[in-house]
């Protein structure tokens, strides 16, 4: 199994919908994969078809009563593509024992894991995510927040990141309003200040940010000829290539022995 989750610590910047787009392409080609939604809002359950009200075991349940997994295991609309929800809020999520929380993922049988993640990857949270999991795409960096601001952002995740080796796979920039301030110089100074490769740089397009805001949808299954559809399928390929060396091959025995040497 490889997991991996979609970080910076930043809010509404597209993690959900790339990491969902992702998941579906990966399951479209016969990967079976599994979503972990650790969010209050619940976005993932809604573009994935997961009807709440049937919804009677989480994650949390299953870290805090010690039930087993697959009792949170749903199906979605997308063959070959499940969902892990959760449901609780970000002070309920940083309260998880990151050890059973690491168990419990763990077991799960799958090709690719993805774990959406509120936006603080900082302290508690960032055990839970960066520190389960074994790779990490940075971003997406919205444009439309200030280019500088995200860059710091991507640094302070990066260096968190190699804190608790979870490798790079490349970063993604979203909302593109100005793209001829991403010249090909640009990017390449980018990818040697992050000192990974850049896998996508999709444009910001306003029917579609506004129809989805009024409807939330998965581009790929109602907008499969989109550009972002064409860069989250892109990436999949990209994954389906093969994957880099792990870091962590036991992400509990890995957290107890990190939270062991850090206290």
């Amino acid at each position: 199994m490889h997991s991996i989750t979609v970080a910076i610590s930043k809010g509404g910047v597209g993690k959900t919908l790339l990491l969902a787009n992702v998941g579906a392409s990966l399951a479209s080609r016969g990967s079976k994969v599994v979503l972990v939604d650790t969010t209050e809002t619940m976005h993932l359950s809604r573009l994935l078809g997961v009807n709440n009200r049937n919804v009677k075991v989480t994650l949390e349940h299953v870290v805090k009563r010690s039930l087993v997994l697959d009792e949170s295991v749903y199906p979605t609309r997308f063959p070959g593509l499940h969902l892990i929800p959760s449901g609780i809020t970000l002070k309920d999520f940083l309260e998880l024992n990151p050890f059973k929380f690491a168990e419990k993922l763990s077991s799960v049988d799958c090709d690719f894991l993805f774990i959406d993640v509120p936006y603080a990857t900082v302290g508690r949270a960032a055990l839970l995510s960066l520190g389960f999991c074994q790779y990490y795409i940075l971003g997406p960096l919205d444009q439309t927040q200030g280019m500088t601001l995200c860059i710091e952002e991507g640094l302070n995740t990066i260096d968190l990141a190699a804190l608790l080796k979870t490798v790079p796979l490349g970063f993604v920039i979203n909302k593109v309003k100005e793209p001829d301030k991403l010249t090909n110089e640009y990017l390449k100074d980018l990818e040697q200040l992050f000192q990974m490769k850049c896998l996508a740089v999709i444009h910001y397009i306003q029917k579609m940010e506004e129809a989805f805001e009024k409807s939330p949808f998965l581009p790929l299954e109602k907008n499969p000829e989109s550009e972002f559809t064409r860069k989250t399928e892109s990436i999949a390929d990209f994954l389906q290539r093969g994957m880099p060396r792990t870091l962590k091959t036991d992400a509990a025995e890995f957290l107890h022995t990190f939270i062991r040497e850090k206290r």
